[in-house]
């Protein structure tokens, strides 16, 4: 539901249904994600980076999640987190 409320630009709904989410289930690296997408789309990108990184600590297998973390990273000009990817 939380990615569908995203696609429509319904930011507070799909942060909501994310993060019940990731009550619901606390080791969801999917929950985790996409709530790094949302604030992503928001421009938080110091919050982005922090949910990729939970979602990473999940499942450190998720090769768009490194991928959007090292942009996160390029984001917040940290540029040495970036080589590390």
């Amino acid at each position: 539901m939380g990615r569908v409320e995203l696609k429509q630009g319904n930011h507070k709904a799909a942060l909501e249904s994310f993060q019940v989410a990731a009550k619901i289930d606390p080791v969801s690296e999917d929950a985790f994600y996409y709530l790094g997408v949302y604030y992503f789309q928001i421009s938080d990108y110091k919050m982005e980076k922090t949910y990729y990184e939970k979602s990473l600590a999940i499942n450190n297998e998720q090769s768009e999640t490194h991928l959007n973390l090292g942009l996160s990273y390029f984001r917040l000009k940290d540029y040495d987190s970036v080589k590390r990817i």
